[in-house]
């Protein structure tokens, strides 16, 4: 084989030229009819060094014992003439980048041969359908073979691949696998059309799979054969088809018509309030869906100066006039958030700000963080949302107060009774246990300690002591608890505890649900922990006293008798 290249160069350079140490070296290199030194990289490509002026080189080797040849050029191709006197050897190229020599003649001979082993080709095309319609295409060697398998990929009609890598022949993809080269694959594009038919040849021995992302502006109808699964990609369900051989799909596509009805759809807003002693600080977290580009303009009463504004987490600057904000959208889904400050303090009746959507909109949240100087006495609004349950707990501490105030011969009566469970009903009901388990002991001793005797009495009065010591320790737990720490009013619904209130609507109209909130300074309980500190410190002392009269009635201690023996003489 002889190749003659035409080579014009503006300074002293090193060339690179057809041929690698791995594929075909030349015996003979001249440049203008004389011999020229090779120069071989690492990967086995091969140099030449040519100085400035237009050259003549010439490579000259031999082909025999090759069945394929394929030349690769660093440089483009211009003016490729192929002079073959020999009819076993085909030349083809792109005319670009790469020349092909076959040996028509071993091919030939080779295709004769069977193959122990039959290629397993898998061929994956997945359709877009939007604005512009494209295609990629994945092709994978599944197995592996004991000679170079050629594959004749036939195209879609007017289908144009965009790589210049992938050979083209009559309209069909030439692809080469074998163990060094298993995979290919390429996008393509095809024209927009209504009419669209995907076949499956019977001759093919491959593996076929479609696959399809279609826009929303496209209607699709099937026929044919059905899709096997709706294949889940990110947000979008792909219809995925395995046809087999001789099978055909028929594709109608069609512009999807408009139709009457709102280009914005807010899917779920929340609206976060951090409020501290003289201004507060909110966040609005939307997430809309638009059909068209545009401005959308809310409304926020009493906002005069936006801290940020973020759209797909981009910072954009946006002002507020009159209390309206425009915000400008694309026609895709979005994410926008807004963070502004009011220098309005907490109230007793919390004043939540007006924010006008202009859509309605669905999954709507309010968070509301007050801070911890307050003490939260009621709350209302949408249906899911936090609930106050201490009002309950304090009807049942009434309810017992009726009861136990019923009970005869002990020093607290029904007042005592309700002012003992209000007192400690902020901390835990459960700490009124242990003192009335103190009293009713107390009680039992006053009526039954006569009939006590012996080791039962002590008994009974080592108890009494442990449970007034028990008694003594948890009210004053209690008073601690109520003059240092902060009440608990046990709120509880939709994830909102203490001072962090959460609400939820499924739907709202165009402005965000404004609940009502009554909260009070938390020096009110500090006082009225107070009160009920010095009641209780007074009301202790005659408690104790008549509990020592209970416990010291009769002996407070029985003394075991002594056994005297007398000897008899």
């Amino acid at each position: 084989m002889d190749i003659r290249v035409d080579i014009s160069a503006g300074a002293v350079v090193s060339v690179p030229i057809f041929g690698n140490r791995n594929i075909w070296l030349p015996s003979t290199v001249t440049i203008d009819d004389k011999i020229a030194n090779l120069n071989i990289d690492r990967s086995g490509g091969l140099w030449l060094m040519l100085s400035k002026g237009v050259h003549e080189v010439r490579l000259s080797g031999t082909v025999k014992g090759h069945e394929q040849i394929m030349l690769s050029s660093v440089l483009p191709l211009h003016n490729l003439k192929s002079l073959s006197t020999d009819k076993s050897w085909q030349v083809s190229s792109d005319y670009k980048s790469y020349i092909e020599i076959n040996n028509l003649k071993e091919q030939k001979e080779k295709e004769k041969e069977k193959s122990r082993i039959e290629p397993m080709v898998q061929v994956s095309r997945t359709l877009y359908f939007g604005q512009r319609w494209y295609i990629d295409t994945e092709v994978k060697l599944l197995n592996s073979i004991d000679k170079p398998h050629r594959l004749l990929y036939k195209l879609l009609p007017n289908e144009s691949i965009l790589d210049k890598e992938i050979e083209l022949k009559d309209g069909k993809a030439v692809l080469y696998l074998g163990s060094k080269n298993s995979y290919y694959r390429w996008r393509s594009s095809i024209p927009i059309t209504e009419n669209l038919e995907l076949s499956f040849s019977k001759n093919s021995k491959h593996i076929e799979i479609w696959q399809m992302d279609i826009s929303s502006i496209w209607d699709v109808n099937y026929e044919g054969i059905e899709p096997v699964e709706q294949l889940k990609v990110g947000a979008i369900l792909m219809p995925r088809f395995k046809p087999w051989q001789g099978e055909k799909l028929k594709l109608t596509m069609q512009k999807a018509k408009a139709v009457s009805g709102e280009s914005l759809t807010i899917e779920s807003s929340k609206l976060k309030i951090m409020q501290s002693g003289r201004y507060r600080d909110m966040t609005l977290d939307l997430s809309l869906k638009s059909s068209k580009a545009g401005q959308y303009t809310i409304t926020i009463d009493g906002a005069e100066k936006l801290k940020s504004t973020q759209i797909d987490g981009k910072s954009h600057y946006l002002k507020i006039s009159n209390g309206k904000v425009s915000i400008p959208l694309q026609a895709k889904a979005q994410k926008v958030k807004l963070s502004w400050r009011e220098e309005i303090g907490a109230t007793q009746s919390y004043k939540f700000p007006h924010i006008d959507l202009s859509s309605d909109s669905v999954n709507s949240s309010v968070q509301l963080t007050l801070p911890h100087n307050r003490w939260v006495l009621w709350t209302d609004g949408p249906t899911l949302g936090p609930a106050v349950l201490l009002w309950g707990v304090l009807l049942a501490v009434l309810l017992f107060a009726l009861i136990l105030g019923r009970v005869k011969g002990t020093p607290l009566k029904t007042r005592d009774w309700l002012l003992l469970g209000l007192g400690v009903s902020t901390t835990s009901v459960f700490i009124m246990l242990p003192i009335v388990m103190w009293i009713f002991a107390l009680r039992f001793r006053e009526q039954r300690g006569f009939a006590l005797k012996g080791w039962l009495r002590n008994f009974t009065q080592i108890g009494l002591v442990i449970l007034t010591f028990i008694a003594l320790g948890t009210i004053i737990g209690a008073v601690s608890a109520g003059l240092l720490g902060n009440p608990d009013m046990m709120i509880v619904g939709n994830d909102s505890y203490g001072h962090y209130l959460n609400w939820y609507s499924d739907r709202i109209s165009t402005a965000i649900a404004e609940p009502t909130v009554i909260s009070v300074s938390i020096w009110y309980y500090r006082a009225l922990m107070l009160l009920w500190a010095i009641w209780i410190a007074f009301s202790l002392i005659r408690w104790l006293k008549w509990a020592w009269e209970v416990f010291s009635e009769g002996d407070i201690w029985v003394k075991a008798e002594k056994k005297v023996k007398k000897e008899v003489e």
